[in-house]
C-alpha cells in the first residue's frame, strides 16, 4: 500500500492547479480620444464631431456637405473629379474619351463644401475627416462604362498638370463597372493635412490627400453626381466676435499614424467601398466600440 501524501503537500498541489495561466493579450493601440477620432475618419457623414489627433491649437469643428454634378458636357464620355479637403478645392473636367488630355485647374467656389460659411467667417482651416460618394445619373438601361477611384498625394496632381482619365485611372487602386448605387472614397490624412491652411488657398499642397475619381465610357453627357462631405476645424477671423477654445487640440496621446494603423488593422479597406457595401468600415469599427469604451482599466498604448 502506497504511503499517503502529507496534507500540506496535497494543498500545495491543489493551489498550483487552480492558478490560471497568464494570457498574453495584444494591447489596445488607441486611447478613448484616439478611438473616437478613428470613428470620425471611418464615418465622416455620421460620427460625432470630436477633435483629431493633429498637433497644434484647437479650432471650431463643423461638418459641411454639398452635391457636385459632373459628366454632363455634350459629347463627353469620360472625365476626372479631384477633391482636396485640405484646401477645400475641386478640379473637375469632362472630356471626349479616356485618351483626351485634361488640364488640372482647382477652384474654391460656392459648389465646394462649406464655402458659403468658411469664406465669410474663417481665417484658417484644416480637414479632420472627409469622403466623396459618386453615383451615376444615367438610367439603369443606359448605364455603362467604368469608374476608377482612390486617393493620391496633392503633389502628384498640381495646378496646370496635364493628364488623361486613362492615365489617372492607372494611378488609382480601385476600379468597378459603373455601379447602380455609388462608390465611396474616404480621406486618409497625410502629414501636410495636419497643418492649418488659409481659407483662400486653392492648390493642393505636398503630403495632403486628394480624393479622386476617373470615369471612362459612360453614355455621352449622361452625368454623375458626387456628394462631398467634410468635417473642418477652423479658426475664426480676428475681431469678428467668434470665440475659439484656443487650447491644445488633441485630448489623445496617440498620433495620427497610430489611428490610421488601427483602422487598417480593423479593415484594410475601411477607406474605400463600392455599391451596397458603402460604410462597411464604419460598421466593422462600430462592432468594436462598445467593448472598447466599456473597459474600466486604462488602455495600454502600443508603439509602432
Amino acid at each position: 500500500m502506497a504511503p499517503k501524501t502529507p496534507k500540506k503537500v496535497r494543498q500545495s498541489k491543489k493551489k498550483k492547479s487552480m492558478v490560471a495561466k497568464r494570457r498574453v493579450e495584444r494591447g489596445v493601440p488607441l486611447d478613448a480620444a484616439g478611438f473616437r477620432y478613428a470613428q470620425l475618419l471611418s464615418d465622416p457623414c455620421n460620427a460625432a464631431l470630436v477633435p483629431s489627433t493633429f498637433p497644434g491649437y484647437s479650432g471650431i469643428v463643423q461638418r459641411f456637405t454639398t452635391y457636385y454634378t459632373v459628366g454632363v458636357t455634350a459629347g463627353c464620355t469620360a472625365g476626372i473629379l479631384i477633391y482636396n479637403p485640405n484646401s477645400g478645392s475641386i478640379s473637375s473636367t469632362d472630356v471626349a474619351t479616356g485618351a483626351t488630355s485634361a488640364t488640372l485647374s482647382y477652384s474654391w467656389n460656392p459648389l465646394c463644401p462649406g464655402y458659403g460659411f468658411l469664406n465669410s467667417n474663417a481665417k484658417d482651416c484644416r480637414a479632420l475627416s472627409a469622403c466623396m460618394q459618386v453615383m451615376p445619373l444615367a438610367s439603369e438601361l443606359n448605364r455603362s462604362g467604368y469608374i476608377s477611384y482612390g486617393t493620391m498625394d496633392g503633389f502628384a496632381l498640381p495646378t496646370g498638370g496635364v493628364i488623361t482619365p486613362s492615365q489617372l485611372a492607372t494611378n488609382l487602386t480601385n476600379v468597378d463597372r459603373m455601379p447602380d448605387d455609388m462608390i465611396e472614397v474616404k480621406y486618409v490624412p497625410g502629414s501636410g493635412d495636419e497643418f492649418y491652411t488659409p481659407v483662400t488657398s486653392t492648390s493642393p499642397s505636398e503630403n495632403t490627400s486628394c480624393l479622386c475619381a476617373s470615369w471612362i465610357g459612360i453614355p455621352a453627357a449622361s452625368g454623375l453626381v458626387a456628394k462631398l462631405t467634410v468635417v473642418v476645424e477652423w479658426m475664426p477671423q480676428a475681431l469678428d466676435g467668434t470665440l475659439s477654445t484656443a487650447h491644445i487640440s488633441s485630448g489623445s496621446s496617440n498620433t495620427t499614424n497610430q489611428v490610421k494603423k488601427y483602422l487598417y488593422d480593423v479593415d484594410p479597406h475601411w477607406w474605400v467601398s463600392a455599391s451596397k457595401i458603402v460604410g462597411r468600415g464604419a460598421r466593422v469599427l462600430a462592432d468594436t466600440s462598445l467593448q472598447f469604451l466599456s473597459r474600466r482599466e486604462s488602455p495600454r498604448l502600443l508603439t509602432y
